[in-house]
């Protein structure tokens, strides 16, 4: 809670605010969730507010690791009634190549599911003498 040492403290009114409290299906401070399951990446992320048309998804190479791919989900939108800008900027850095994406938005939550190509494994043949 912020005070304003300016101010001076009412301690009646201080009592009588409202403590609001949300429960979300994720710890709200990270504000989204992931699990590996059957080969796929699924990844939940709050994006309360945000329509589907203003959120963008994007896979680009990344600069420092060699062969590791960086995918974003960016959003925005504007709240007229208190004149606030709230956005959504998040990243996943991976190993695998990703081929596939799909993006769903219900009730504030963005599902996405990623499929990944399967690593290329080594042919080398190893001979004993």
């Amino acid at each position: 809670m912020y005070f304003d040492l300016a101010v001076p403290f009412d301690l009646d009114s201080f009592f009588t605010k409202r403590v609001v409290a949300y429960t979300r299906p994720f710890y709200e401070t990270k504000g989204s969730y992931t699990v590996e399951k059957d080969g796929k990446l699924f990844i939940v992320l709050n994006a309360l507010g945000i329509s589907k048309e203003d959120l963008t998804v994007e896979v680009e190479n990344d600069q420092y690791y060699s062969g590791w791919q960086i995918l974003k989900v960016k959003g925005s939108t504007q709240n007229d009634v208190i004149d606030k800008n709230f956005s959504l900027t998040w990243s996943y850095s991976s190993p695998k190549p990703i081929t596939k994406i799909e993006k769903t938005v219900k009730d504030g939550l963005v599902t996405l599911e990623v499929t990944f190509d399967e690593p290329v494994k080594p042919n080398v043949k190893i001979l004993d003498k």
